[in-house]
């Protein structure tokens, strides 16, 4: 198993990701498919799948050029979108949002008192949307994902805007972080947690205790195909939350269906 793990820390696209997500792929490929070769190119298999699919190949050295331009200051508002909106042009789920994210943002805290604390899990570029949100100034954000240079752009960019932005390296897979929050974000994340490791999404949502949860799921494929996949994933939210005495409050948008799961007597 440690030289599939080493084969994949000699990978360009995942050599960044967290040792424990690394090892437990790389045991789950060893246990899976026989020989060193076979179970390197499962587990790589694998990772593209849950991972490597959504992000383009430059969009971490992206978000690191972005954050070094954004922490540099002296830019106008509009030049600092643009710069975000280059990011999150180059993460699946974030760029087919950007069609309506003036919306998407204002709707996450609408309705609800200042929001003072998020944690948001699988986070992706996700972070770079920030400058749309109508987070009260002095707001902590802390930026969760599996990747370890992810983690260390958000953390640069800790002080270049009002609120207060962390990157924290996890695999969400072994259950949320030790971090509270008045909301947290689980954005299309789910599908992804459920085909690393069945159950996984299931075991995350039911952990979290913050408030208020936004938990979203895709309207369609990669590919765009729908297939259904708003009733399959309405289905499956509700079976998961069913009897933890949330209240669930749901909006579609043109990609995605988001439910604010807000507990009883929070938000």
């Amino acid at each position: 198993m440690s030289e599939i793990v080493r084969g994949l820390r000699e990978s360009r696209r995942y050599r960044s990701l967290t040792e424990p997500a690394l090892v437990r792929v790389a045991r789950w490929a060893a246990r899976t498919h026989g020989g060193r070769q076979p179970a390197l190119k499962a587990a790589k298999r694998k990772l593209h799948q849950v991972y490597g699919a959504y992000l383009s190949p430059g969009a971490v050295a992206a978000a690191e050029r972005a954050a070094m331009l954004i922490e540099g200051g002296a830019r106008g508002d509009a030049e600092e979108r643009e710069l975000c909106l280059d990011v999150l042009r180059q993460h699946a789920s974030t760029a087919e949002r950007l069609p309506f994210l003036d919306r998407f943002c204002s709707d996450l805290t609408a309705g609800l008192p200042p929001v003072r604390s998020v944690l948001d899990l699988a986070c992706g570029l996700n972070p770079f949307a920030l400058p749309w949100m109508a987070l009260p100034a002095g707001a902590s954000y802390l930026a969760v994902d599996v990747d370890e240079r992810l983690a260390k752009v958000f953390d640069h960019l800790g002080g270049a805007w009002p609120v207060g932005l962390r990157g924290l390296a996890h695999d969400l897979t072994s259950g949320p972080p030790e971090a509270t929050a008045e909301m947290v974000l689980l954005l299309k994340a789910i599908p992804c947690l459920e085909q690393e490791e069945p159950g996984a999404g299931r075991r995350l949502l039911r952990s979290l205790d913050a408030p208020v949860v936004v938990v979203s799921f895709p309207a369609r494929s990669l590919g765009g195909r729908e297939k259904g996949m708003r009733e399959t994933y309405d289905r499956m939210l509700r079976e998961m939350v069913a009897g933890s005495g949330r209240g669930i409050e749901v909006r579609s948008y043109p990609t995605e269906t988001v439910y604010w799961l807000v507990r009883n007597g929070g938000g």
